[in-house]
């Protein structure tokens, strides 16, 4: 009996849903469009089973829908997910941070140091995406070292579905100043060793971003036009 090789082919339907996934949350692919296997294998070079495969892995991860009649869907985005997304995020991320504000770890308190110090070089380049990476990093450091594998397990299962709101947060053009200021705070609190006030700048970070994103929403909405408006007035 010969060996059995495993081939790399063997990854492609993750490696194809991990490119698809970066086009949604860059806005490559849109929200509500469907994605068309044909259209899609041709464009990639593959065929459409491993594609299929790739479709599956991202319905698991809330990216897209699968309708009988109609394929694979772009989800939408939603006010409500975003609420229920960042809710979790926030009790994920402030036991994390309580945890790091007990331990006081040099080591850890010295990356995120770094991390913030490279997020002020990223916004003063206007390099977004680099900021972007780094703010999404500063709360990885915190969750994985936090001493809990379970809580870094299933933070992980989260943070899929956190990355497209994530990506459109980041371009609210108040919002990366905003957050380096937290990311300071909440490293003052751990190197203080406050762990209530450490846990609590945690929360209101992530309370902020969702009141942020949501007012940004609001204004991005258009109101009824002038006619509307005098329409209305006449009735």
């Amino acid at each position: 009996m010969t060996g059995l090789v495993l081939e790399t082919t063997e990854l492609l339907p993750e490696r194809l849903a991990s490119t698809i996934k970066k086009a949604i949350i860059g806005g490559q692919l849109l929200a509500g469009s469907r994605l068309v296997e044909a259209d899609l294998a041709k464009q990639l070079g593959v065929s459409r089973v491993p594609l299929r495969e790739a479709f599956r892995v991202l319905q698991g991860e809330g990216f897209v829908a699968i309708h009988p009649h109609r394929g694979a869907v772009i989800c939408e985005l939603s006010e409500e997910e975003l609420i229920e997304l960042f809710a979790v995020r926030a009790i994920y991320e402030a036991y994390a941070t309580e945890a790091q504000a007990a331990a006081r770890d040099p080591d850890v308190i010295a990356d995120l140091e770094t991390s913030v110090a490279d997020m002020r070089k990223a916004i003063r380049a206007n390099d977004i995406d680099r900021y972007h990476d780094l703010a999404v990093a500063f709360h990885q450091i915190i969750v994985d070292r936090c001493g809990n594998k379970v809580l870094a397990r299933q933070y992980d299962q989260v943070k899929k579905l956190l990355a497209r709101y994530q990506a459109e947060m980041v371009l609210i053009a108040e919002l990366p100043a905003h957050s380096i200021l937290d990311h300071e705070k909440m490293i003052r609190a751990i190197k203080a060793g406050e762990r209530m006030e450490a846990a609590r700048l945690a929360r209101a970070h992530v309370d902020d971003l969702v009141a942020r994103y949501r007012a940004s929403k609001r204004k991005a909405r258009p109101g009824p036009s002038i006619a509307a408006k005098k329409a209305k007035g006449q009735r």
